[in-house]
């Protein structure tokens, strides 16, 4: 999956704070904005899956997918929305 980056620009002060801040690992850093708005960012890495809770977890969003139609044409979008889904897994799988 590509990785995502914007640059946001800050004065040194306030750079050498957040350095500073960010040197100490903190689990969350917490930004306000003038109108005092919060924006809580998760800091820490989710724990890498293993191999196996991955494709446990495919095979689960699989069936979730193969259930609950009623009739042939609902059939027939719960199959192209599995197809659509192993497609993304598949590209998910053998990206870099």
């Amino acid at each position: 999956m590509a990785e995502l980056t914007h640059m946001i620009n800050i004065g040194s002060e306030d750079f050498c704070n957040l350095k500073r801040y960010l040197d100490e690992n903190p689990e969350y850093l917490l930004l306000a904005s003038p109108s005092r708005e919060i924006l809580k960012v998760d800091l820490k890495q989710q724990k890498k899956d293993s191999a196996e809770n991955i494709v446990v977890r495919w095979m689960n969003d699989i069936k979730g997918k193969s259930t609950n139609y009623t009739d042939y044409s609902s059939a027939a979008k719960r199959l192209g929305e599995i197809k659509s889904y192993c497609d993304a897994v598949i590209i998910a799988a053998t990206s870099k």
